[in-house]
């Protein structure tokens, strides 16, 4: 049994965030990384080109048709709406996000380390009728500790199109708290759609965007892809965690060993965008 589960979730987040979270305060002269850190996610619009977006969805249709390559893992949910390709990175050079500068050194300056572990998922999402949409529903990737992701939208994303959803500070320390006190959600319950009446819909947030997009988040927060309604949606996804990629993930990766380092000298003192 967790040792922690019968601390105060107060108690837990204050060890954690004085250990792990203490530069944060440093990083709020950003405006990337300080939306991040009190909304939970920054939008930055035409990160990638269209003629760069248009070759990424033709590999990713290369990789999930009707006769995808043998050799290739691809994870789809039970009605085959949500097709995910792990480790896209190390098949086709138009899916590599992971090797981006920028984005790496705003993830590393977001998790305070210089080496950090993970891969790029490209995603292909299609409208069928009881999909539960990218995720498979409101959730959050960790419950204390944090976690970051980059999501590159591919595709014109609106709200028929399964746009990302974010619970507006969801992912901050005291907000995570007080929810918990409100609406006695267990903070480590990471699966949450069954609690979706318990939300103040009035913090939600629905991420609307053109193709080229690229959204970085505090997954910590609650979040989803809402169940997408019509069309296609195209996406890749930047993976981090600060060790080992999880057993339970690596076994999809497209990668032989399943851990992937990436770790760069020095962090430049300013974030300046693309």
């Amino acid at each position: 049994m967790n040792k922690h589960l019968h601390e105060p979730t107060q108690a837990r987040f204050s060890k954690y965030e004085a250990k792990y979270g203490a530069h944060h305060s440093q990083l709020l002269s950003e405006p990337v990384l300080s939306d991040v850190l009190t909304k939970g996610y920054c939008v930055i619009p035409q990160y990638w080109s269209a003629e760069k977006c248009q070759a990424a969805r033709q590999a990713i249709d290369s990789l999930t048709g009707n006769a995808p390559p043998t050799a290739v893992k691809l994870w789809t949910d039970e009605l085959r709406a949500d097709k995910r390709i792990m480790g896209s990175n190390y098949l086709m050079r138009e899916l590599n996000l992971f090797d981006d500068a920028y984005i790496t050194e705003v993830i590393q300056a977001l998790y305070g380390v210089e080496t950090l572990y993970g891969f790029s998922m490209a995603a292909k999402l299609e409208s069928c009728e009881g999909n539960l949409g990218s995720g498979q529903g409101w959730h959050r990737d960790s419950c204390i500790e944090h976690q970051f992701k980059a999501i590159l939208y591919l595709s014109d994303v609106d709200s028929q199109h399964g746009p990302f959803q974010y619970y507006r500070q969801s992912g901050n320390a005291q907000n995570i708290v007080e929810f918990e006190t409100k609406t006695h959600i267990p903070v480590d319950e990471s699966r949450l759609s069954a609690y979706e009446s318990a939300f103040d819909l009035a913090q939600i947030d629905e991420l609307c965007a053109s193709e080229g997009t690229l959204i970085i988040a505090n997954t910590r927060g609650i979040h989803r892809g809402k169940p997408i309604q019509t069309g296609t949606r195209y996406a890749l996804t930047n993976y981090y965690w600060k060790r080992a990629i999880p057993a339970h993930i690596a076994q999809y990766l497209n990668d032989k060993n399943g851990v992937t380092e990436h770790q760069s000298e020095s962090r430049r003192s300013s974030m300046k965008q693309n």
